[in-house]
This record gives C-alpha cells, structure tokens and sequence, in this order.
C-alpha cells in the first residue's frame, strides 16, 4: 500500500521536507497544535467530540472525553510522532484516540502485529504504551524485512505464518493482535482460531473505511482471496454480517462478539479501524 500512496504522491516527503516541517514543532502543545492546523495536519475542530464519545462507548473504562482529547494531542507532538503518521499514513489521528482509549482500558502484556511494512504503526504502538506507562511487548510479523522505522522496544519476526496461526499463541499469547497484512486467509485463520481457542484477544484490523484509494466495497466478497486490489479487512468481518458491506453499517453486537468499525469524518482517517471482541459467553 505504501508504494501506491507513495506513486499519487501522497506525504511523499524527502528528508529536507521532514526536517523543514520539524522545525514548525515548538515546545509548548498548544502552539504546535496551531501550527499542525495551519499545515492541515489535523482539522481545525480537532477530534470531533461526536467520535470522542463513539470511543468511550466501546472502551468506557479509559478516559472522559476531554481527557482523551487532551491526551491525544499531547501524543501527537511527542518527537516526530505526528510527521511519521503523515508521511505514511499509517494510523489517523483519530485512531491515535481509539488506541489511547484501548490501550489505558485493557493494558496488554502483549500486542501482536502482523503487517510490519515501513515499521511505523509498530513504532506508534511503542511509543503510546511508553506515553501511557505501560510495559507492554510488542512483537511484528512481516514475511520480509521492509522496516524503514524502528523502535528499541519492538520484536521484529521475519516469518510466515498462513497455515500455522496457533503459533502465534504459543510464542506470544497476545491480548491484542492488530491485523494490517493485507492478507485474507490469514486474516481469516486467525479470527477462526482466535473465536475457538482464544477469545481474551481483542483485534484490531486497519483499512476497514469507506474512502480508500481503493475501495475494498467495490471488491465482491467471493473474489477477496484472490484480488488483485488487495484482501481488505473488512470483507473478513464481513463473514460475521454481510451487512458491514454496507457504507452505514459499522456497529453489530451479540452474544458471543461485538464489532465495531471508528470510520472516522476527517480526511486523515479514511483507512478506517475495525474491532473484533469475542464473549466468553458461546452460547447462542
């Protein structure tokens, strides 16, 4: 996905341009906040307070609203934190709050990514848990070294793992696994495995939105697995409610799982971020 970004000459920066934009951060939040609107790096409403409490909703036992705003932006303008999710956009600044809510709620021992790539999204999770005091291990799987970031306190896997998901449990028994491969089988056999023998894992799976460059609705379902346009995340929740094809369908709650996918408004986070949560309770 990068390369593509990259060719329509999306936050294709040089090294001057990064370091030219690093010199706008000044040390106090507020006016690098300022400087970040000006620039369009976030809106000039901030997060809406509307998708503020859409994240308390499911993650109710972090932070206030307010609270989880202020944390955010006290987040962004850590280093270069802000600079390397507008390069890449790996994560949006909205899904910086999902996480921030997520993460002081559950407080993993473990997070287990699969999709390294540039290293970015890896690199974010490391410094939020730091941000948040949290010692947490965070391990990426990538089937080949592309890491163009790279954190101190992240486990970098150079391996396949299609065909031998349970490994995953029995290397790192992961509270969250976030899912950004790209791949469907695999994404697949993980939720399957995950539904039968794991439930405690939370998932967390990146472009599940509307407004990618290429819309993973136009793909149809029963060709996903072999689509040249990418295995889109949403298309395996899908398999729990067909309706999550739907542009308005983002919510859907039983008894043995609930998802939810924060398809945010502003432009910076049109990949979307999808949850999976499985209840302990299986009884249908």
């Amino acid at each position: 996905m990068r390369e593509t970004i990259q060719s329509i000459g999306w936050w294709n920066w040089s090294d001057e341009e990064i370091k030219e934009r690093k010199s706008f951060f000044v040390s106090k939040i507020e006016d690098a906040i300022e400087t970040a609107k000006k620039n369009k790096w976030i809106s000039a409403e901030g997060i809406p307070s509307s998708y503020l409490n859409e994240i308390i909703e499911f993650f109710p036992n972090g932070f206030a609203a307010e609270e989880l705003d202020k944390k955010t932006r006290e987040f962004l303008f850590i280093d270069d934190s802000a600079l390397m999710l507008n390069k890449y956009k790996t994560q949006s600044y909205e899904n910086i709050s999902v996480w921030i809510a997520a993460l002081s709620e559950i407080r993993p021992k473990c997070i287990v990514e699969l999709g390294t790539q540039t290293g970015c999204s890896a690199s974010i999770l490391a410094r939020l848990c730091r941000f948040l005091g949290l010692n947490t291990k965070i391990i990426t799987i990538n089937i080949k070294d592309e890491a163009i970031y790279k954190d101190k306190d992240v486990e970098y896997v150079i391996e396949e793992f299609t065909g031998k998901v349970e490994e995953i449990w029995k290397r790192w028994s992961p509270d969250i696994i976030f899912q950004d491969a790209h791949m469907y089988h695999l994404i697949h056999q993980i939720l399957i495995e995950s539904e039968n023998n794991h439930r405690n894992t939370i998932h967390f799976l990146h472009d599940t939105g509307f407004r990618l460059f290429k819309n993973p609705m136009k793909i149809p379902l029963e060709a996903v697995p072999t689509s040249e346009t990418g295995s889109w995340e949403r298309h395996v929740l899908a398999l729990y409610d067909k309706k999550l094809l739907e542009k308005s369908y983002r919510d859907v709650k039983q008894k043995t799982f609930k998802i939810h996918i924060f398809d945010g408004s502003s432009d910076s986070n049109e990949f979307g971020l999808g949850i999976l949560k499985f209840s302990n309770d299986t009884k249908n």
